[in-house]
């Protein structure tokens, strides 16, 4: 217990969240047991349990810090200062590239989001993308084709790309911006 709390090793619980996501990416979540995790780094079940003592807290070492750069682009400082919109969307694509191997494991087994309790959580980052894009009182026409270029623009960001990031993240930008139907205006402000 006292290499979990003084953090001590780090490095192994880095290794226990690596194997469990490739596994989870490979099968799902719900399909992927501790017992396969503790295999596949050629660990005993209880060995596992020392550094992470449940399936969902593992879980949630891998995805809540997926989700806390979102909520902290979203929400802290990183849109505090005036942006056209083509900026903010090429922050976003960062976050989301930053972690895109967790939003796709989300994507092919959503089940964490439910467990984690994050469901109102993906309504939340499409409303507050939204009001800043489009303002809280846009017509619905717009906040839909925001919630369009956000959900696609997340997409591409996630997926496998034979191409450079730098190209996906341009070519992202500037369909995500004709889905929007502006070509780089400033966010509005909350």
């Amino acid at each position: 217990m006292a290499a979990r709390i003084s953090g001590e090793g780090g490095d192994t619980r880095d290794k226990v969240r690596q194997a469990a996501l490739e596994l989870f990416i490979e099968q799902g979540f719900e399909r992927t047991s501790l017992r396969e995790i503790a295999d596949r780094l050629g660990f005993s079940k209880a060995a596992l349990y020392y550094h992470y003592p449940s399936k969902a807290e593992l879980v949630e070492s891998i995805v809540r810090p997926a989700v806390q750069s979102l909520v902290d682009f979203l929400e802290g400082g990183a849109t505090d200062e005036p942006c056209t919109i083509r900026e903010f969307l090429g922050r976003y694509f960062d976050v989301i590239w930053a972690n895109r191997v967790i939003w796709l494991a989300l994507t092919r087994d959503p089940s964490p989001l439910s467990d984690l309790e994050l469901d109102s959580w993906i309504q939340h980052l499409y409303r507050v993308s939204a009001e800043r894009i489009v303002g809280a009182d846009a017509p619905p026409e717009a906040q839909v084709r925001v919630h369009m270029a956000i959900g696609g623009f997340s997409r591409i960001a996630m997926m496998p790309s034979p191409f450079p990031a730098e190209v996906v993240r341009e070519a992202g930008i500037d369909a995500a911006l004709g889905a929007i139907g502006v070509e780089g205006d400033t966010l509005t402000r909350r």
